[in-house]
């Protein structure tokens, strides 16, 4: 769909039927290149989608109708959209796929060959679940060789985002800073079901989430629900200020925390996330069975009645897992430490994780000698720099201090 900007109103567009056992994927740029006008039951189009372009100088007049390329004349590929946007879709093509059939389409989704477009849908080697395509929305391009949490922009905890802006120079060069599905500007973030054989007022299940798709636990929304979780429905707040009423923010604040540490805590966010979404998948397809045996006894209101209720405690008290769960990461991995509760305990057992070997490494071959301590330290006649036997450096009683 591409507007017409200050050239009319409205928008051309094209849709096209996804062929039955295919999964196709956008990413931010046009995909749909031939329209084939007749077939009806695959294409859909606005009646001027090739008139306008015509009439604007995007297509020449004498050109045939069927020779026209929706994709390549409104939203032409360039290195920026296959760098950015054809590089998540390669990505998910690839892990429901197979890299045998996609990695010959590396030099695309490069930049660098522009003509080998990707074909617009593929069959996937299984069917994909709502749990996969979750999965599929957390990707930064792992296992690619476009993986990006491993160099010098990872920093020294791996973490696999860019910040803004986009691109930056150096030497009068222009870079990118890569882009992949799972971002940190995420607003919000669903996967849709669209069910057949159930009653319409649960046959849309929409599974809802905010923030980063890596971050989030969906949650799940029935098409026939009367009433909107409070979590979700928050007003009257703006960016700049904090609401912890809003799942919006709770869910930023666990997952700000994370990019501070990514490569340590991550995989405990992604384990609590796993633990709730799987509770989740259990528990709502319980309560559907019991909405069908309301529905199916000519109780309807009561069986929409009752999924309302369940769809906003779902969001509710998912709200209220991650605000206890932000509560539990905080003091956990306060001020770079790692600290484990230990029962009878008054206090926790502590750990300095510090980096990576590499990580060190890189700092040693960036910094020479500056960091490095003397294997043998000069003597002083101060009394003071003499040690005492049988008494601990200060160095050494000062590690056995917990602060």
């Amino acid at each position: 769909m591409i507007g017409k900007g200050n050239f009319g109103r409205g928008a051309v567009w094209v849709a096209r039927r996804v062929p039955d056992g295919h999964v196709t994927s956008h990413a931010n740029q046009a995909r749909i290149q031939r329209i084939v006008f007749d077939d009806t039951e695959n294409y859909m189009y606005s009646e001027d989608v090739v008139t306008f372009a015509q009439d604007r100088g995007y297509y020449p007049k004498e050109a045939k109708k069927e020779d026209f390329s929706f994709s390549d004349i409104y939203c032409p590929v360039d290195f920026e959209s296959a760098r950015m946007c054809e590089m998540r879709v390669w990505s998910f093509f690839r892990s429901v796929v197979g890299a045998d059939k996609l990695d010959q389409y590396k030099e695309y989704v490069h930049g660098r060959d522009l003509k080998n477009r990707m074909p617009w849908s593929f069959a996937p080697s299984k069917k994909l679940s709502p749990e996969d395509v979750m999965t599929l929305l957390r990707d930064h391009l792992e296992g690619t060789p476009f993986e990006f949490s491993q160099d010098v922009g990872a920093g020294a905890f791996n973490l696999p985002y860019r910040w803004r802006p986009m691109d930056f120079i150096v030497n009068n060069k222009v870079y990118i800073n890569e882009r992949s599905t799972s971002t940190q500007q995420t607003a919000f973030i669903f996967v849709a079901q669209s069910r057949k054989n159930v009653p319409d007022f649960m046959s849309a299940k929409n599974w809802f989430g905010v923030d980063d798709g890596a971050c989030t636990v969906y949650a799940p929304l029935y098409g026939g629900i009367t009433q909107l979780p409070p979590p979700l429905a928050e007003e009257g707040n703006g960016i700049m200020d904090v609401n912890t009423n809003s799942s919006f923010w709770v869910f930023n604040l666990v997952s700000n925390l994370a990019y501070t540490r990514w490569n340590l805590i991550y995989p405990e966010v992604l384990s609590m996330i796993n633990k709730v979404q799987g509770r989740f998948f259990n528990e709502s397809a319980d309560k559907e069975k019991v909405a069908l045996d309301l529905y199916n006894a000519g109780k309807v209101d009561e069986a929409i009645s009752y999924l309302t209720n369940y769809s906003v405690g779902a969001a509710v008290d998912l709200h209220d897992t991650w605000l206890d769960f932000w509560e539990y990461l905080v003091p956990r991995y306060l001020d770079g430490n790692l600290k484990t509760y230990v029962p009878g305990q008054q206090n926790p057992d502590v750990k300095w994780p510090g980096y990576s070997q590499a990580w060190y490494k890189r700092i040693v071959d960036e910094t020479g000698d500056k960091y490095l301590v003397p294997e043998e330290t000069p003597s002083s006649s101060s009394p003071a720099s003499r040690a005492v036997p049988g008494l601990p450096s200060l160095r050494r009683l000062l590690s056995l201090i917990h602060f």
